[in-house]
């Protein structure tokens, strides 16, 4: 079960997530080789895939992307990712961001669509806390 804003989104195909924690070579004076590496910043992102339902409004309808005419003025929103079966919250994320989002229109079909965010800070099953 998917919970945007602490509300059931239920039109989810798929979900993925990634946490990148990219190092830097830090070098000494006059030395060809690294020393070691250097923790640089994290990213934490995400991809959702969803079914778009009609006039439903889409991201912005649901309150989770502003709409370009008020883009400035967006609000972060929180996700959560809940087993229905064991009620455990597999992942969390807080100050999320949309940063892409793409539709699928298709003869006689449902329409669907994903999109990507990227969060401040997430939180796993097993209480694993990340910053981005």
């Amino acid at each position: 079960m998917v919970y945007i804003n602490g509300q059931v989104f239920g039109k989810v195909i798929s979900f993925s997530y990634s946490v990148s924690t990219p190092k830097r070579e830090v070098r000494g004076i006059d030395t060809v080789e690294a020393s070691e590496f250097g923790v640089s910043t994290s990213v934490i992102s995400g991809q959702l895939e969803v079914y778009r339902l009609a006039a439903d409004g889409g991201l912005e309808g649901a309150g989770i992307a502003a709409p370009l005419n008020v883009l400035t003025r967006e609000k972060y929103f929180t996700l959560a990712i809940i087993d229905r079966l064991t009620d455990t919250v597999m992942f969390s994320a807080n100050n999320c961001t949309v940063e892409q989002q793409n539709w699928s229109f298709n003869v006689r079909s449902l329409v669907t669509g994903n999109f990507s965010f990227r969060a401040i800070t997430m939180q796993n099953e097993a209480g694993v806390t990340s910053t981005g």
